[in-house]
């Protein structure tokens, strides 16, 4: 994700007006037992898209993430047996 953001990046000045979107999951916001290394990339994600928007807001181009829904991501019957409503 770095390395393609990094090559299109002097493009993306060039034009002036630009967003960067990164597909993250609701997973970069919550943490579920079990999933500290998914949850963990997710939280990177989110970080990397953050620091897109401040540090490149200046030269026209804005950084966002895109966050599946949990129940998307890992199935409704999946989560209520997470919480043990199953």
């Amino acid at each position: 994700m770095q390395r393609v953001t990094r090559a299109a990046l002097p493009a993306l000045r060039k034009s002036g007006r630009a967003l960067i979107v990164n597909i993250s999951s609701i997973m970069g916001r919550i943490v579920l037992p079990y999933s500290a290394t998914y949850t963990a990339t997710r939280y990177a994600v989110e970080g990397l898209s953050e620091s897109y928007r401040y540090e490149l807001s200046g030269v026209g181009v804005t950084g966002s993430s895109a966050q599946a829904d949990l129940f998307e991501a890992i199935g409704q019957k999946d989560l209520l047996m997470l919480k043990g409503l199953d």
